[in-house]
Parts: structure tokens; C-alpha cells; sequence
């Protein structure tokens, strides 16, 4: 049941990214993807076939919006996405001067590099790459799985570049990789940023 109008208000700030996607006056409210079909004037809705989940106020005729649910939580976690942690926390980075290129078709059997690959060895139980290119602790790299870019961890393994995904890998999927010579991380320290130098 939608929650009632007839509870006190409660005051709400207002402003960029503090919609919660509660009824403003704090009553628990009723969710889901279609809107009931008999409600009563000042009941709430929340809808969570919207991205983000919108909350509706009835006014006897129709469902009008109230707010999105837009508000995240300040502390840190994986799911954090306030633009301060998607600054604090952004591991992209630009990749340039690629000097290595290949790509494997994962299959149920054990994997055996062409001549000509830049692959020295993948092992699908571990996920990992072995490559023939010489370890580098500036080089970077850049995987792909069936064309989208993926995570991945560098190692260096007998004096090559080596690698880990941790995204499953099935059969008939494609991993590429492309080894860069230069990499430039996104995330910069706000010092960097903004230029500040130390008092004399």
C-alpha cells in the first residue's frame, strides 16, 4: 500500500544529488514497476523501472513526480558514485605508442600460441597471460573481452609482462590485449590539479 499524506512533513534539503527517493514526510512507501490501480489522493509511488528509481505523489488524477533517488552514500565503498569518488577513485587511463598486439579465442582445451603471436602462454584456470614482450614497470596494458574493455592486473613473470583478468572467460570468447609503452593514468593527485606549490 502507498504510503499516506497525512503524516507530519519533514523538512528536506534540497538541492544537487539529495534526492533520496522517500516521501517527504518519512513514511515507509509502497515500490514496483506499475502504479496501483486504485490509489488514494497524496499516496507515494516509488517506481524502480526508472533509472533512477523516481518517487510520484497521486493527486487524485494523475502520478506526479516527486524526485529520482539520486543520492548516494558519502562513505567509502565499491558503489560510491559521487563525482568526488568517481574523481578520487577513477582508474582509467589514456594509452598511447602500443608496441604489442593479440588476441585468443578462449577454448575448452589447452592453448598453443602461434609462431608469429605476441602470447607466450595463457592459462584459462588462473586466467593469466604470459606475453613475449620484455616487463617494463612504465608499460601498460589494455585488455579487451569480446571487444569491451576489461580490468586487469600486470606481473612480471621470468623477465615478460605478464597478466590476470578476473571477468569468466567462456568458451568461443575473444581476449585481446594491447601492450603500451606509455600510460597515463586519469586519476591525478589536487595538488597536480590545481597547481598548488608549498609556502616559502
Amino acid at each position: 500500500m502507498a504510503s499516506s499524506s497525512t503524516l507530519s512533513p519533514r523538512d528536506k534539503v534540497e538541492g544537487y544529488l539529495t534526492g533520496d527517493a522517500f516521501p517527504p514526510n518519512g513514511a515507509s512507501v509502497a515500490a514496483g514497476i506499475a502504479f496501483p490501480t486504485s490509489p488514494t489522493v497524496g499516496d507515494f509511488f516509488l517506481r524502480l523501472d526508472y533509472v533512477p528509481n523516481r518517487l510520484f505523489r497521486f493527486d487524485g488524477r494523475r502520478w506526479i513526480k516527486i524526485e529520482d533517488g539520486v543520492r548516494t552514500n558519502l562513505t567509502p565503498g565499491s558503489q560510491n558514485q559521487t563525482l568526488k569518488s568517481g574523481f578520487i577513485n577513477n582508474a582509467d587511463a589514456n594509452y598511447a605508442n602500443s608496441i604489442a598486439w593479440d588476441a585468443i579465442r578462449i577454448s575448452s582445451g589447452a592453448y598453443t600460441p602461434a609462431a608469429n603471436a605476441q602470447t607466450l602462454s595463457f592459462t584459462l584456470s588462473s586466467k593469466s597471460v604470459v606475453t613475449k614482450t620484455a616487463y617494463n614497470s612504465t608499460y601498460g596494458v589494455q585488455t579487451k573481452l569480446n571487444s569491451k574493455i576489461i580490468t586487469n592486473s600486470i606481473g612480471n613473470t621470468s623477465g615478460n609482462i605478464s597478466f590476470t583478468v578476473t571477468n569468466a572467460l567462456n568458451t568461443n570468447d575473444v581476449l585481446e590485449y594491447t601492450i603500451y609503452a606509455n600510460v597515463t593514468y586519469q586519476r591525478q593527485g589536487l595538488s597536480s590539479i590545481l597547481g598548488l606549490n608549498a609556502d616559502n
